[in-house]
């Protein structure tokens, strides 16, 4: 049996590579000028300031979250009241639902295909129930969590402008696509009730530091500030932020490599015979095996690997997202399929 700290660890969708030892000693460095028995600066300037200077958009487009899910949990807090409805694909990122049953609102969720080895929306019916139900509030993950799967840009802006409510798309991957929507708006009048949300814990490697945000409409970001706690982002995890996003370099570098592993580790899964490797825009694949899920988590466990498993409506067999890891790890997984397709002979 292994113990946790051997596992290897590819169930949620972590950077693999550690920052570099540089970029830590700056912000130990920076951490002893700071006085830790006062209250952080509740604007976060510098922070807005560097996010400015990244995404190209105003600093009062910004509004900063102790991960990307404390600005969901804003967006619910603002615009959800019980028996609400919120709308979004099946599968998507989890949090979406876990947040609906504590806001108690009604959760409608348009199924992705997922037929003849590729995914695909329904666009015309998540519009339709759209337009018919009226939700509190519209959430795109693009790419979606976990299939891997960009959203249509022309959909993601029909369903903006054309949404009474407020549209979030989550971009938390998007930095492993190659295009994301909130690129689209650097030339354009921004959304009034559209949220573009980022995370810093995916591509830039900061899972365990909690850093996310939103990118809105002023009016938007003014109702999210008056809600949240005034000093939520810690001086530690200020100070890495500042130091990080001066470094840009460090995260085209490692998402390039991310990117390329994947690639490269879909193709040799396709060449594994009744395994199907979807395609990805994200640090992690999607992949279906034919056998029973309880057979497959047991194998999984035995070889000492952690990945994610999902309940796919009306679909057999075993759904698996692997986070995308180092080569080793990857070629372990690749190895584990492997062997299950072996003993079903």
């Amino acid at each position: 049996m292994f113990r946790i700290e051997d596992m290897v660890r590819l169930d949620k969708n972590e950077n693999p590579f550690l920052l570099p030892s540089s970029i830590k000693e700056n912000v130990l460095s920076a951490l002893r000028e700071v006085e830790w028995n006062r209250y952080p600066d509740s604007g976060y300037k510098d922070i807005k300031d560097a996010l400015s200077l990244l995404l190209h958009f105003p600093n009062k487009f910004f509004v900063l979250g102790n991960g990307g899910d404390e600005v969901l949990c804003l967006l619910f807090t603002a615009y959800v009241q019980p028996g609400a409805t919120v709308l979004t694909f099946s599968p998507s990122f989890s949090e979406y639902a876990h947040l609906c049953k504590v806001f108690h609102a009604r959760h409608i969720t348009i199924p992705i295909d997922m037929a003849d080895g590729l995914c695909s929306f329904n666009e015309n019916l998540f519009f339709d129930t759209m337009q018919r139900e009226k939700p509190s509030l519209v959430l795109i993950d693009s790419p979606n969590n976990p299939t891997g799967k960009q959203m249509p840009l022309q959909f993601i802006q029909k369903v903006v402008y054309e949404n009474s409510a407020i549209t979030v798309i989550d971009e938390a991957y998007g930095e492993f696509a190659p295009s994301t929507y909130l690129e689209t708006l650097r030339e354009q009048d921004f959304p009034k009730r559209m949220v573009a949300l980022k995370t810093l814990s995916k591509a830039w490697g900061l899972a365990g530091i909690r850093f996310g945000y939103g990118v809105c409409h002023p009016d938007v970001t003014h109702k999210l500030n008056s809600i949240k706690s005034p000093f939520n982002i810690n001086v530690l995890t200020a100070e890495t932020v500042k130091i990080l996003l001066r470094e840009p370099h460090l995260l085209i570098e490692k998402t390039r490599q991310i990117c390329n592993l994947r690639d490269s580790f879909i193709k040799k899964c396709q060449l594994i015979p009744r395994i199907q490797a979807y395609p990805s825009n994200s640090n992690f694949v999607f992949i279906h095996v034919p056998e029973e899920e309880r057979q497959i988590k047991k194998t999984f466990k035995e070889a000492g690997i952690a990945v994610k498993f999902f309940c796919i409506s009306g679909k057999s067999g075993s759904w698996i997202r692997v986070s995308v890891g180092v080569e080793t790890d990857l070629n372990r997984v690749l190895h584990c399929l492997s062997q299950i397709v072996l003993t079903r002979r």
